[in-house]
């Protein structure tokens, strides 16, 4: 339960960057998210595909990383989808 709610704060604190549009990933036009964020989006993907409750998949924290995790879904959907 700990590690659920402890997601889901997360999860709210990259969605109120989302609203705000303070993003620092967003700041440059001209630059890529850290491989740190890419292997994040890849795992909030493989979550969202382990999770029964499709209304928990947010994607926020900005342009990128949104576009990001789109990219790691559809990389996924193209290599046979997800195998648990």
């Amino acid at each position: 339960m700990i590690k659920r709610l402890k997601r889901e704060i997360l999860e709210l604190k990259d969605e109120l960057k989302q609203y705000r549009g303070d993003d620092e990933d967003d700041a440059d036009p001209d630059s890529e998210l850290s491989l740190e964020k890419v292997e994040k989006c890849k795992k909030q993907v493989l979550e969202f595909c382990e999770d029964t409750q499709i209304a928990n998949f947010i994607v926020g924290g900005g342009r990128k990383k949104q576009l990001e995790c789109f990219r790691q879904f559809r990389q996924l959907a193209l290599n046979g989808g997800y195998q648990p």
